[in-house]
């Protein structure tokens, strides 16, 4: 049954995929991709390895502060096959495959899980920040609204379990059953944290608006590439909606809405949509090709 969804997901993804290129005129699409010079790829290179980077010191961060020494150096390794395999999976659900790498380390299996899920957290809670200020410059009030109010929900969501006792015993008993004792020591780590090592926390969101802000100005390169100049707050509001649209389960790492999001979104800056759909398209192509290598060359199962 999983493999059937996640097949599902990926013909949808390829369909929405073909039918902008289509839109737009697959050889006016590749008449654009022609543009493309060799500094792009240099430039998605950089771009990929700050993610990486970023990523790497925020779960590090965070073991630490539940009292883990883990060496930088192996584990940037590790995140970059999470991070590839992440390129692959629904919703980049495949990062949180990093707690694979702290459990072979000798993590507990409750604390790998709570390092690689609450960064996810935190990731989330630092997107809807940025998303909170972005969406009223490009949507009417009533839509940019309703947008927010959504986006609160998903951080209530998050939230509520660790304020609620009650809330933390129903998913216990209902939703994770017998593998509540896999996240057993969870919420004790979140209070310590909360209460004895804020820093750690502020750090880890402000790391990852600034991971944000570099996958902007790489965009922004990017496009440059393709003779277009934009703005980098907009790109780096617009990046970041397109990044929460990608984390949305409906497709492989949100092929194909990422970049139906992107198209629309970029409309309200003035970027024609041939020029967009081109940029996404060689970004997507390139890491595929990227995260593809770097899993042979370094498989989640060497971690």
């Amino acid at each position: 049954r999983k493999r059937v969804l996640n097949l599902i997901k990926i013909v949808i993804g390829i369909l929405i995929f073909i039918s902008l290129g289509f839109k737009l005129g697959w050889l006016t699409v590749w008449s654009t991709l022609m543009n493309t010079t060799a500094l792009s790829f240099v430039i998605l290179l950089v771009h990929f390895a700050a993610q990486i980077l970023f990523s790497a010191i925020n779960v590090l961060l965070i073991s630490r502060a539940i009292g883990y020494r883990f060496y930088f150096k192996p584990l940037f390794a590790a995140y970059g096959a999470a991070w590839s395999l992440g390129k692959f999976l629904p919703g980049g659900l495949g990062e949180l495959s990093i707690g694979y790498y702290f459990k072979r380390n000798g993590a507990t299996l409750s604390d790998a899980l709570f390092i690689s899920i609450f960064d996810k957290m935190l990731t989330i809670l630092s997107l809807v920040l940025v998303s909170w200020v972005g969406l009223w410059r490009f949507f009417p009030i009533k839509t940019a609204l309703a947008i927010n109010v959504a986006l609160l929900g998903i951080v209530l969501v998050l939230c509520l379990p660790f304020i609620f006792p009650s809330l933390r015993t129903l998913i216990k008993n209902y939703i994770l059953r017998k593998y509540a004792s896999k996240f057993q020591g969870f919420t004790t780590h979140f209070y310590t944290l909360l209460k004895t090592n804020k820093t750690v926390i502020v750090a880890n969101i402000l790391l990852t608006l600034l991971k944000s802000f570099a996958a902007a100005v790489a965009i922004t390169l990017l496009f440059s590439q393709f003779n277009q100049t934009i703005n980098i707050v907009d790109v780096f509001v617009i990046n970041t909606l397109t990044v929460i649209v990608g984390m949305l389960p409906l497709t492989m790492s949100g092929l194909g809405t990422k970049e139906a999001a992107a198209v629309y979104l970029y409309a309200f800056v003035g970027v024609p949509a041939l020029t967009v759909f081109a940029v996404y398209l060689v970004l997507r192509i390139v890491s595929f090709l990227f995260a593809g290598i770097y899993l042979i060359c370094y498989p989640i199962s060497k971690e």
